[in-house]
């Protein structure tokens, strides 16, 4: 499958350094084995696979469509113990904060939330001990403290008393740091953790990648100052209420779950380059672009709230490359598909599509308004080997009047 790139260069904050703000995070959709959790005594399960057959807690999950859980019936002696084990997650700097949401019902005497420096090996300190109670709402953890580094693996400890039947249930774990592996797989497994759909509902999100080898889908709240950004493989899927304040950054892209975190820009050196007089800047990997290539369309959406209606911006140039220039760099043009699904909510796709007349280095921008949805304003056809798709956009905040729809998105 060929795949192409279009990127907004106000972003370019994304890149693969240590430095950047990763995101790791699991709602448990999907059986343990599938996203590489670990629960050794096979006490753990996923609501999808076995709903509870306890009661005393809210069985919808908090996100998603399932979440762990681990009950007893309270027929044995003494305590019983059960163990759930994250994937290793190598870490160059620092995880910062873990997030977490739980219920309980019953015997329960805590649930403990450790930390191991070796891989699993020992989980020599706790971070966090619940005390046993009933929370039959989702309630969550934020722990701002951890400050661990290197191999790390994460384990929750539920500490059940005998004679009364319990349940303890987790739901949309979150990591969050500076990693020096994006997949966050430790290098002896090779692995990667991306859940196939992601579903981001009812949240104020934190400045963070979150990543689905398929579909995202979100009608979350983005607050001023937070930088979000949303990788799927194949649709993003904004839902009514979705909201982006002002002062906040928003982007999303196509791709795939291994280039989660790769520059958009990392691999590109331009062909056949205007003469140095003619250039009107470079940018930050030394490719000259003249005046003429940055005259492009601002294409001013309706925003309105609550609504599933947004404002995608694409700002035109002689600016900085820093100041959201579109561009596309690739062999063929793209166009960004916005479509109604059946509940109202606007998905986002990318489809290739060839122009007439458009010759790889003339310099001619080109672009199609199309039947439906945003087109993006594109500077020139240019030839490479890479294969990748990007949709990046810049969401400005959310207002309470609707602008004039032009060649913008409709729902």
């Amino acid at each position: 499958m060929e795949k192409w790139i279009i990127f907004l260069l106000l972003c370019l904050s994304i890149t693969r350094t240590a430095q950047a703000q990763n995101f790791y995070g699991n709602s448990f959709d999907s059986p343990f084995a599938s996203t590489n959790w670990e629960t050794p005594s096979a006490d753990w399960t996923t609501s999808g696979e076995t709903p509870p057959s306890v009661s005393g807690i809210n069985t919808i999950p908090f996100n998603g469509s399932g979440f762990a859980y681990v009950q007893t019936n309270g027929n044995f002696t003494g305590q019983r113990v059960a163990i759930l084990e994250s994937p290793c997650l190598e870490v160059s700097d620092t995880i910062d904060r873990i997030q977490f949401y739980y219920q309980m019902s019953g015997a329960v005497q805590s649930l403990r939330l450790d930390v191991s420096y070796d891989d699993g090996i020992s989980y020599p300190v706790t971070l966090n001990t619940i005390a046993g109670g009933t929370f039959t709402n989702w309630t969550r953890l934020n722990n701002t403290s951890v400050n661990q580094t290197g191999s790390l693996r994460f384990r929750f400890v539920a500490v059940f008393n005998a004679g009364t039947p319990s349940i303890v249930a987790l739901d949309q774990v979150q990591f969050f740091g500076a990693m020096q592996n994006e997949a966050m797989a430790c290098p002896s497994t090779n692995l990667t953790f991306c859940e196939n759909d992601l579903t981001l509902n009812n949240l104020a999100l934190e400045s963070a990648t979150y990543t689905a080898a398929n579909l995202i889908t979100s009608n979350a709240t983005i607050s001023s100052s937070k930088n979000v950004n949303f990788v799927a493989g194949n649709q993003i899927r904004l839902l009514p209420g979705f909201t982006a304040q002002a002062g906040s950054t928003f982007t999303a892209r196509i791709d795939d779950c291994e280039n989660v975190g790769a520059s958009l820009l990392e691999f590109y050196t331009r062909p056949n380059p205007p003469a140095p007089e003619e250039v009107a800047y470079f940018d930050r990997f030394g490719n000259g672009y003249t005046r003429q290539e940055l005259e492009l369309e601002r294409l001013n959406c309706v925003e309105m709230c609550n609504s599933g209606v947004f404002q995608l911006n694409f700002s035109a140039g002689f600016t900085a490359p820093e100041r959201a220039v579109i561009c596309a760099v690739f062999t063929e043009f793209d166009r960004i598909l916005t479509t109604n699904a059946a509940d109202g909510s606007v998905v986002i796709s990318v489809e290739k599509i060839s122009l007439p007349g458009a010759t790889a280095g003339t310099g001619t921008p080109r672009y199609e308004a199309g039947d439906c949805g945003i087109v993006s304003s594109v500077i020139e056809k240019y030839s490479s080997a890479k294969t990748r798709t990007n949709l990046v956009f810049h969401m400005e905040g959310c207002k309470s009047t609707p602008l004039s729809m032009g060649n913008g998105l409709q729902t």
